[in-house]
């Protein structure tokens, strides 16, 4: 049946994976502890390979090592959109500029072993409340690629989508 279609309809299938490795467990446990933890910004940066490209919502970051692969200005379109596109160290602090408190719920990991790479889809909940405030909620999920760097864990990709504007404020 597949043979006959098209490359662009035949998807990829994840070979079946339960994370049986309990470091990659506990890195996906400690990801959202420290998430939620406005005084761990190096830790949140470091759970991202140097490299890595992290879109939350309309932000997008690349890399703790910043951006030089991309020309001056770091600006670009995306959905019709101006976005600028900034390293996780400034990721991160712009994250916390506007809340004062962040609490996420991970409900469901969907994960999945193709050949080249570690991935998995993540369902969640958030709440935060604002520093005037305000207490705002949103579901999202996320696609994750991982990879160890030096022994540990890492996220070489992570995209999360909010089931909002885009934004929490």
């Amino acid at each position: 049946m597949a043979q006959d279609a098209p490359k662009n309809y035949v998807p990829l299938y994840a070979t079946q994976d339960e994370w049986q490795d309990k470091e990659l467990q506990q890195f996906a446990i400690d990801f959202y502890r420290i998430s939620d933890n406005p005084e761990e910004n190096q830790r949140w940066v470091d759970s991202f390979t140097e490299d890595a490209s992290v879109q939350i919502g309309a932000d997008k970051a690349r890399g703790s090592k910043g951006i030089s692969m991309l020309s001056s200005p770091p600006s670009f379109c995306w959905d019709n959109e101006l976005i600028r596109a900034i390293d996780l160290v400034e990721f991160r602090s712009r994250m916390w500029k506007h809340i004062k408190e962040r609490k996420h719920t991970v409900l469901k990991v969907f994960p999945g072993r193709f050949s080249d790479s570690n991935e998995c889809m993540i369902l969640g909940d958030v709440s935060v409340t604002t520093t005037d405030g305000r207490l705002k909620e949103a579901a999202w999920s996320a696609h994750a690629v991982v990879r160890k760097v030096d022994g540990q864990w890492k996220f070489s990709q992570y995209r999360v989508w909010l089931q909002t504007d885009g934004h929490l404020l």
